[in-house]
């Protein structure tokens, strides 16, 4: 249900497409790597592989993807243990959807700011 309102609010603009949906850890990294996504968004607590093991296997394969962890357990410890699995940015389900587009958009920007 949380991944068909995300799909809606995302899918809401016309700035983003979406190439692909995993119901599991495992799934997601086939996905990321058969369909070679601009963006990846990651839930932590998925069936058969969780989030941050699913990151350090699509990081493996495409290292300059950025992914992003959708998550409840936002703490310092769990950034550390995400940034270190290769996610480059930890986003709170307790923030606002349009705080999500925005996440994701920044990770897909150059390093030096938008338009530079």
């Amino acid at each position: 249900m949380l991944r068909d309102a995300l799909k809606r609010m995302l899918l809401a603009g016309d700035e983003w497409q979406i190439c692909g949906e995993a119901s599991n850890g495992e799934e997601a990294v086939k996905l990321a790597t058969s369909s070679k996504p601009d963006v990846i968004l990651l839930d932590f607590q998925m069936p058969v592989m969780n989030g941050l093991t699913a990151a350090r296997e699509i990081i493996k394969g495409n290292p300059s993807v950025p992914i992003a962890m959708y998550t409840l357990h936002q703490n310092r410890f769990f950034e550390n243990e995400a940034k270190a699995a290769g996610v480059r940015r930890v986003i709170s389900k307790t923030d606002l959807f349009s705080s999500l587009a925005s996440s994701l958009q920044e990770l897909l920007e150059p390093a030096d700011g938008p338009g530079k």
